[in-house]
Formats: structure tokens, C-alpha cells, sequence
């Protein structure tokens, strides 16, 4: 039997830790500042780790540094975790998500269901089904804030989560195939969108989020190695 591609998604969403070297390290005597060449989703009030200890993450220069709290004598590297993961429709997610705390929502990815997927049944043919996705990277936000705060402190760092995802699929070849295009969306606001009113409601009740959309068609290559098919 085919596996249901948010088991899928959650696999793969589960590879989007990071772990990057870390060029020079400088500090004030009270934080410490990581000159690194990708920041990866790293944003203000989340936290990265060295050497198994936790910072937490008071600045970042996109794809240039982290600023962290506390003095750091040397670093090699920073490993950043991976997002949490959500899949189901709009009012199933938002039930499952109001049980969470804060840390245990963000930073996200988000497969909004339903999903429509297209299976091939040529014998001959490799690619097993295609599934139109539509995915969300998605972050705290505050939206009392300018719209530049949201897009440094939100939408930068989910657009590089978005961004790590392509590349990790691109790194699949044997379960994904060639990707010819896909669309991303910016939301400074995370809401229920009229195109004549713009955000009317935030999409999960209360919560103030931020990210980016994708849009994908993925195609799903048939499993060569299986050994247990008919």
C-alpha cells in the first residue's frame, strides 16, 4: 500500500535540523555574536545549540550572524532543531494546537488539508502519484509591530525554512521527482484572506503568526526496493 503522504511530510519535515559551522565568535560580556553563512529559521526568543548547551536568540542578520545571550569563549558549530509539524484542516489543527504551549507551536510547518493526489497506473512509469500540497512555514508573530518587523523577524526565517525544504526534496531523488516549478506567498499576516479586504480573521483563533505559503505539486516516485509488493 502506498504510504499517506503526510507521513510523508512529517519524514521529511523531521530532516529540517541543521547543524552549520560558525566562523568567528565575538562577545560584549554579556552576549555573544556568531558570525555563521546561513541562519536557517533562527529567530529573536527561540534558541540555538552548542556544544549540547542552549542559547537563546536575542538578534539575527539574515544568512550573516546570530546574537545570543551569555558569553561563548569559542564555537565550531550551531545546530538549530528541527519545526514542529501539523497537518489536518483548519478547525482540526486549530482543536490540536490550543492544547499547546507556545514552544510546542512554532516554529511550524503546516500541511493544510484536504490533499488531491493524481496515481498513475502505467506499469512502465515512475512516478507513482502526484499530490498538489499546500504547505505553510509558519512562526510566531506580533502583530501590533510594522510590517518590516514581521518580514525580519518571521518571514525571513520561515522563507529560509521554505527554502531548506526544496533543497531537502531535491535531495530525495529516489522518493521525488523532478521539480519544474512551485509558488511561495508571503503572509505577514496568517488569516482567512478576501482579496478586496485582505486578512479578515486569523486562520488559528487567537494566534498571531506569520510565514510563508507553498504551493507544490510533488511527485512521488514508486518505491523500486520494496520487496514486499505483489
Amino acid at each position: 500500500m502506498a504510504r499517506q503522504i503526510v507521513n510523508i511530510l512529517e519524514d521529511l519535515v523531521g530532516e529540517l535540523s541543521f547543524t552549520e559551522k560558525i566562523s568567528s565568535v565575538s562577545d560584549d560580556g554579556e552576549k555573544s555574536t556568531l558570525l555563521v553563512c546561513a541562519t536557517h529559521h533562527a529567530r529573536p526568543c527561540t534558541t540555538i545549540s552548542i556544544d549540547t548547551t542552549e542559547y537563546m536568540v536575542l538578534s539575527v542578520v539574515d544568512n550573516e550572524s546570530i546574537t545570543v545571550e551569555g558569553v561563548i569563549p569559542s564555537a565550531v558549530e550551531y545546530t538549530i532543531a528541527a519545526p514542529k509539524y501539523f497537518h489536518g484542516t483548519r478547525i482540526d489543527t486549530h482543536a490540536e494546537r490550543s492544547h499547546l504551549e507556545m514552544e510546542d507551536k512554532v516554529p511550524a510547518v503546516y500541511l493544510w488539508e484536504i490533499v488531491r493526489e493524481k496515481f498513475n497506473r502505467e506499469p512502465d512509469a515512475y512516478i507513482e502519484r502526484e499530490s498538489d500540497l499546500q504547505i505553510f512555514f509558519l512562526d510566531d508573530a506580533d502583530y501590533g509591530e510594522s510590517n518590516d518587523f514581521r518580514y525580519t523577524n518571521s518571514i525571513d526565517p520561515m522563507r529560509n525554512l521554505a527554502n531548506d525544504f526544496i533543497s531537502l526534496l531535491e535531495s530525495k531523488p529516489a522518493l521525488i521527482g523532478k521539480l519544474t516549478n512551485y509558488d511561495m506567498v508571503n503572509h505577514a499576516i496568517f488569516g482567512i484572506f478576501k482579496r478586496d479586504e485582505g486578512h479578515v480573521d486569523n486562520f488559528f483563533g487567537g494566534e498571531q503568526l506569520s510565514g510563508v505559503e507553498l504551493s507544490i505539486t510533488l511527485p512521488i516516485l514508486k518505491d523500486l526496493n520494496c520487496t514486499n509488493c505483489n
